[in-house]
């Protein structure tokens, strides 16, 4: 098993959701038209993301899975098992121009107006990834050890032991636990048969360490883990000390190539990490533009196209 983990989220969300917070308080505005507002502009930021991995000449969006998302937070895993190593490299490479462009092209503006009074944020993004090479799929055991609650809360329900009554049959009674407490959705196809779908649901040491280095990740860059760095067909240029995709050919049908970017070397200690044996090295990678202005040109887009 390998693949790549990747963790997306909102920068300053809980600051974000503050705002907005007073906001609604000192105007007697509906605090949930607000949150649906940010709620919506994030997940239309995201579609850009899926975007880029669909249009792109390499990556593959079937490989694209969403193991989680909890509240602005999303956690991707792309599938890289069957490739041979010089396409790991490849599909590894054109997911970080990916996020790269989409931490560019994904920022949009979570607003609230009044006739007298309003206010204007932008929503950034920050992501991490890494290269997962050992990681247990924990979904069927999950599945199967809740089987064994919900037959034994059944049994003792007929029995009239439970403190819980339920006005369903013992079909029913199966098929909502199971959606209520399961890892995945549970469809009933006949009085006595039910499947579930399981998402996957990965536990290791590597996921461990993953989320732990995610902590440190930063507004507007990539955290990359030395795995996945290790992965990568970039190329520094001796003169600026930048880097630069070392096959910009391969970008041209996904929109423009991006130009330089920096790579920052980074080395997280055991004690920062919470006892990940000898710490772990990563990198952080970014563009230069820091300003909305310095990259719209780049694009050649208009304010309202992005």
């Amino acid at each position: 098993m390998a693949f790549l983990s990747i963790s997306m989220d909102v920068v300053g969300s809980t600051a974000l959701k503050k705002r907005f917070a007073e906001f609604a308080s000192l105007n007697n505005t509906s605090l949930d038209e607000h949150y649906r507002d940010l709620v919506k502009s994030m997940f239309i930021s995201m579609n850009c993301f899926l975007e880029l991995v669909s249009r792109s000449s390499v990556l593959d969006i079937q490989r694209l899975f969403l193991i989680k998302r909890i509240g602005d937070e999303f956690w991707y895993t792309y599938d890289l098992d069957d490739l041979p190593p010089i396409e790991v490299s490849r599909h590894s490479t054109h997911m970080a121009h990916a996020l790269l462009v989409f931490l560019l092209d994904a920022h949009f503006d979570v607003t609230a107006f009044l006739p007298d009074t309003h206010f204007r944020e932008e929503l950034c993004w920050k992501c991490t990834i890494d290269l997962i090479k050992h990681a247990m799929d924990s979904s069927k055991l999950a599945e199967d050890e809740l089987d064994n609650f919900i037959m034994k809360f059944l049994v003792e329900q007929a029995r009239g032991a439970s403190l819980q009554k339920y006005e369903m049959t013992p079909h029913e009674a199966k098929l909502t636990l199971r959606n209520k407490l399961g890892v995945g959705i549970a469809i009933g196809y006949a009085e006595s048969k039910v499947i579930t779908v399981a998402k996957p649901d990965f536990i290791g040491l590597e996921i461990d360490l993953f989320f732990r280095i995610s902590r440190e990740a930063e507004k507007g860059k990539i955290l990359a883990g030395q795995n996945f760095l290790s992965l990568l067909a970039i190329l520094q240029n001796p003169s600026s000390g930048k880097y630069s995709f070392s096959a910009p050919s391969e970008f041209e049908k996904e929109g423009p190539v991006l130009p330089e970017f920096s790579v920052e070397q980074q080395s997280f200690s055991e004690s920062r990490l919470k006892g990940i044996k000898g710490g772990y090295s990563a990198a952080y990678i970014f563009n230069d533009f820091q300003e909305r202005a310095d990259y719209e040109g780049f694009w050649d887009i208009s304010p309202d196209e992005s």
